[in-house]
């Protein structure tokens, strides 16, 4: 090293060569080299200190940052405005912000470096709206702002969207004035910066007017304005237009255009990229693939998705994440579990995240088998520990019905929070048993953890299983009252659900009348529920012209209307609402039940006789049914229908296929699990209870609208769903 082989040094030569090592990110060198200087009796002087000071830059060199200020302390006066500007970047870097506010604060003189430095920290620290407040002080005091000063208030004003946004964005507009009266507005970077605020605070007229004032637009010029167009349609003439004036799109045109694309109807433009860049002038990376299968999973298109993915050469195990996590996301469990055991015959492993996603899927599906293989997998890993992990792990044996491993599961978790209480009262509340889950929202409360929105979704669901109306009424108001918790539509539809399990449906009605929403197909079928409950035709009739209003072309109200019908005797009216559904398209052949036995998923459309096991199922569905005639009158009633067209229908539901195929797939005791992709009618609700209590069998139903944990002859929905 020459300054080594130097006879004779200098403070000045110090000095440089410390901060020839800070400029080269040299931090460490730096800082013995001033020690050796001090050793050999060389005195740094202020700039020696200015250079070392920028050699701290992150939270790890605070106590060194701190160290060098003591020394500094006994010479430093409060006009020293360099060593101050240097005190004050070296804090706001190391994370400290309110020591670099106390410096400038006590700062006598200040110049516009120390203005930028504090408007700057606040950025970086996120205190925006600190930082415009910072920048109008300046202005007061008669500082000339410089194009930095500019550059940090408005990029705060760029961050500060909230509630006070058209505040934000008149303070924007001010700037923008500043910028034309200092003679900046041809400069490229604080034209793009304004473009951007503007587009932040959706005043788009505004961003196109910079966009076209610049005479010297950059690729960046155009990759912002393009984003900020996305979403009112404009894109695709912008980027028309960038071709035709000869700009040529980089990779950051590519991703911040696909990442703006978050909507179905933002499909087509997102595909128009795809086909017209990324592909044809980059070709398909890694970065490029993961933004274009973000894109197809936001717009909704999962089998665009899966082509993009097919394609990648390079795949990560984030890519792959991605993709399971877009198979759960849109339900589509069994294609997520069929790409992870893929992920795992590549010997990619899985991370944290994954594993959340997969256990997702196991829970939606009911792969109970396969989300205990995942937990033994893991089991000394360290990641059972995580808590978001054990939440994943907790809520799967919940939805896959293993109560007794829920519970063992969460007694055992080293770390919990909000979420894992909720999950398990929600996995309580779920499965019928309300004194448990009521039981555990007690305990919560002796360990003071504060319930949030969700744990009261699912303890007014546990009121209501457990006709605990004065205790969900209180515990309604309680959360608004005292914990400042703002009701959704999805509470007062628990709370209507209560008030109509309990045949309070005067006083539902009165709820809907004064919630400050608008009342949704869930709350008219959670009525329409409570009327079958309670035989209430005339309200039933009601409520279900509501529920058609909303959604004509939705089902489950017409099953519901006509389970009504069919629990008040009044059969004829039960065929014809059927028969109504059926010719405005919408016929229960459509309605498709699954069953997966050895791995393999099994599906039985209504009235559909193609099973290749058909002949077993069908004995097993007559047996099944004598049984029940000869251990229960009810059900023998249904038999005695007088329309045989309608009867004949209700046997060959789809769900009781695959009931009855299950029962001859797996031996005696099995846990049955069945999903449908409709409501569960008033008949195959009753037969399931019953088949449940003659073979001894515990049944999981998943419908439309919920999970029917079934077992001898009792459901956990309390017969109102």
């Amino acid at each position: 090293m020459l300054f080594d082989s130097m006879p004779e040094k200098n403070t000045l030569t110090w000095t440089v060569t410390v901060q020839c090592l800070v400029q080269n990110g040299d931090s460490n060198n730096a800082l013995l080299l001033f020690n050796q200087m001090q050793n050999e009796g060389a005195v740094p002087d202020s700039v020696t200190y200015i250079n070392m000071l920028s050699a701290f830059s992150d939270q790890d060199s605070l106590v060194q940052g701190k160290i060098f200020h003591a020394l500094l302390i006994p010479g430093l006066g409060k006009k020293d405005i360099e060593l101050n500007n240097a005190l004050l970047n070296m804090y706001s870097k190391c994370g400290s912000l309110e020591t670099a506010e106390s410096i400038f604060n006590g700062m006598v003189e200040r110049s516009v470096i120390s203005w930028n430095a504090m408007i700057y920290a606040y950025v970086q620290h996120e205190q925006n709206h600190s930082a415009i407040q910072l920048f109008t002080d300046m202005v007061s005091q008669n500082e000339a702002p410089d194009r930095v000063t500019f550059l940090s208030v408005l990029s705060a004003c760029a961050q500060e969207t909230g509630p006070q946004s058209f505040r934000v964005l008149e303070k924007a507009m001010d700037v923008h004035s500043m910028v034309v009266h200092y003679g900046m507005e041809t400069d490229v970077v604080l034209g793009n910066t304004l473009i951007l605020v503007y587009g932040k605070h959706k005043a788009l007229q505004d961003a196109q007017g910079v966009f076209e004032s610049l005479s010297d637009r950059n690729v960046v010029s155009w990759n912002i304005i393009i984003v900020e167009k996305v979403q009112d349609r404009k894109a695709s003439e912008i980027l028309s237009q960038m071709l035709e004036e000869g700009v040529m799109p980089n990779r950051n045109t590519i991703t911040s255009i696909l990442t703006a694309c978050k909507h179905s109807s933002l499909l087509t433009f997102g595909k128009d990229t795809h086909a017209r860049i990324s592909v044809s002038m980059y070709g398909l990376d890694t970065v490029t693939g993961n933004r274009l299968i973000d894109m197809y999973l936001n717009c909704g298109s999962v089998s665009c998705a899966q082509e993009v993915f097919n394609c990648l050469l390079d795949r990560d195990i984030i890519i792959w994440t991605q993709m399971i996590g877009g198979y759960v996301n849109w339900r589509q469990n069994k294609l997520a579990l069929n790409l992870f055991d893929r992920m795992q015959q590549e010997s990619l492993g899985m991370d944290r995240v994954t594993l959340i996603c997969i256990l997702s899927a196991c829970a939606s599906c009911s792969a109970l088998a396969k989300g205990k293989s995942l937990h033994a997998c893991i089991s000394g890993s360290g990641l059972e520990h995580d808590v978001a992990v054990g939440n994943a792990l907790l809520n799967m044996y919940g939805k896959c019905g293993n109560m007794r491993e829920a519970h063992t599961f969460f007694s055992q978790m080293a770390v919990t929070d909000v979420v894992s209480w909720s999950s398990m009262i929600a996995n309580y509340a779920q499965h019928g048993h309300s004194k448990n889950a009521l039981q555990v929202f007690d305990e919560m409360q002796h360990q003071n953890v504060v319930p949030d929105q969700i744990t009261f979704l699912s303890v007014l669901s546990a009121f209501s299983h457990a006709g605990r109306v004065v205790e969900g009424c209180y515990w309604f108001r309680y959360m608004k009252q005292s914990l400042g918790i703002e009701p959704t539509l999805d509470h007062y539809n628990c709370m209507i659900n209560l008030l109509g399990r309990a045949g309070m449906l005067t006083e539902a009605e009165e709820m809907i009348r004064d919630m400050p929403f608008e009342a949704d197909i869930i709350t008219w079928m959670t009525l329409l529920g409570a009327s079958r409950f309670h035989v209430d035709v005339v309200r039933g009739e009601q409520y279900a012209r509501e529920a058609f209003r909303l959604n004509p072309l939705d089902p489950a109200p017409y099953v519901m209307l006509s389970n009504i019908y069919f629990s008040a005797g009044r059969e004829e009216q039960a065929v014809k609402v059927i028969t109504e559904m059926k010719e405005m398209g919408m016929g229960q052949g459509k309605f498709c039940s699954f069953i997966q036995i050895g791995g393999k998923v099994h599906k039985f459309y209504d009235n559909d006789f193609s099973h290749p096991q058909r002949e077993q199922i069908h004995s097993e569905l007559q047996l099944l049914t004598r049984r029940l005639v000869e251990a229960n009158d009810t059900y023998s009633k249904i038999l005695l229908l007088k329309n045989d067209e309608f009867r004949q229908n209700l046997l060959n539901h789809g769900e009781k296929w695959a009931l009855a195929f299950g029962i001859i797939s797996t031996p005696l005791g099995t846990t049955l699990v069945i999903s449908k992709d409709s409501e569960i009618c008033f008949d195959c609700h009753t037969f399931i209870k019953l088949v449940s209590q003659i073979t001894g069998r515990e049944i999981i139903l998943k419908d439309l609208r919920q999970s029917h944990y079934i077992h001898d002859g009792v459901c956990s929905c309390g017969d109102l769903w």
